[in-house]
């Protein structure tokens, strides 16, 4: 508290002021009191004391001053003397690199590292922590109270403006479910191209048809010196069991003995199984709003990969989750799609997205921590 600006100033009020006794010992050539009434040499008297304060105030302009210790020299933060640091209207304190705006103090100090008498930080202007990176990042602190004064006193914040903590990046999107599988029939051709058509006694494969002089056609069919079949009507297939027999390209014969040599093959039919196809990746999160950095939506997930004959397309990856406003936490990322169904089987659910970053904190470390807000402030404290 400041003194009086008009009419009677004492000793006693001045030691009040410098946080002694009222009763104290006290000259106006004391250093203290000469620092005070901003006359360092020279003739000094109560006059020039009228409207001076003990508290030592710096404003603070620049987001590359991150700790309120750095903005005091070590005598003065380590002293009973009252600081005050006022953050001005217009200006606006933060970092993308770090993951608060502003600190106390040093953290590997710790409290022996800490400030003496009491500590006031007046925000007129704007502190805001980092956005969360896409992804799940977690959103940076506004402001981060991170030990008390060497006494056990409390930080106190003075808030006329706006404190608001970094909003937490999106979730990525979950993967595309992968398809269903299929299955399919197909046709084998044995031999693979041309046909069999050696008659020897030893090994014979060969389709026989004529000879019409005793009035009648006759056919035989050989397969691997083993007669399949014989008719009197001639026939260019026939089936046995699992198997078709075909005729194949005539090898010999004439309009004389009316006897025709022929080659041979067959096919069957063989069923297989496919595989579904893959399903895409899901999209990234978006950043989550910050010290100059916006908030972004999530990007769209990855096109499935078809899948084999009659077997299902794996489905589409979800999209990213939104990055989250000031304060508030980054949107999970969506369940990505169910595979398209095969045949055979159904496709395959996709799987769920990511959960969305943590917000920043508006304050940390409450217990440490004096809150008188006339202004807004987004974010938990």
């Amino acid at each position: 508290m400041a003194l009086p600006s008009s009419g009677d100033i004492t000793l006693a009020m001045v030691n009040v002021e410098l946080g002694r006794s009222a009763s104290a010992p006290l000259s106006l050539n004391d250093p203290d009191v000469r620092e005070m009434a901003g006359r360092p040499s020279g003739q000094i008297s109560l006059s020039d004391l009228r409207g001076k304060s003990w508290e030592k105030v710096v404003n603070l302009t620049s987001s590359s001053d991150d700790r309120l210790d750095k903005l005091f020299t070590s005598d003065v933060w380590a002293s009973d003397r009252p600081k005050r640091v006022i953050i001005p209207s217009g200006v606006e304190i933060g970092s993308t690199s770090r993951n608060y705006a502003i600190s106390t103090g040093l953290t590997s100090g710790g409290q022996a590292g800490s400030f003496g008498g009491q500590l006031t930080l007046e925000n007129h202007g704007i502190i805001s922590g980092r956005g969360g990176a896409a992804n799940s990042g977690a959103g940076g602190d506004a402001i981060y109270s991170n030990v008390p004064g060497r006494n056990g006193q409390k930080l106190r914040i003075e808030n006329y403006g706006t404190i608001r903590s970094g909003g937490g990046g999106g979730g990525v999107g979950g993967k595309g479910g992968t398809g269903g599988g299929g299955s399919h029939t197909y046709t084998v051709r044995d031999p693979a191209t041309g046909d069999y058509h050696d008659k020897t006694t030893g090994n014979r494969w060969y389709v026989f048809q004529g000879n019409p002089a005793a009035g009648h056609f006759f056919t035989y069919w050989y397969w691997d010196d083993e007669s399949i079949f014989a008719d009197s009507e001639w026939t260019s297939s026939i089936v046995k069991g699992a198997y078709t027999y075909h005729r194949g390209t005539l090898r010999s014969g004439d309009d004389v003995s009316k006897n025709w040599y022929y080659g041979i093959y067959r096919t069957s039919s063989a069923s297989a199984n496919t595989n579904g196809g893959a399903g895409g990746n899901g999209g990234a999160g978006g950043r989550g709003q910050g010290y100059g950095q916006s908030r972004h939506t999530g990007s769209g997930g990855a096109e499935g990969v078809s899948g084999g004959t009659n077997a299902g397309k794996g489905g589409t990856g979800g999209t990213g989750g939104t990055g989250g406003t000031w304060g508030a936490n980054g949107a999970k990322g969506n369940t990505g799609a169910t595979g398209a169904n095969g045949n055979r089987t159904n496709g395959y659910g996709g799987a769920a997205g990511a959960n969305g970053g943590a917000a920043g904190k508006a304050i940390t470390n409450m217990s440490y921590v004096t809150l008188v807000n006339h202004g807004t402030i987004q974010g938990a404290y």
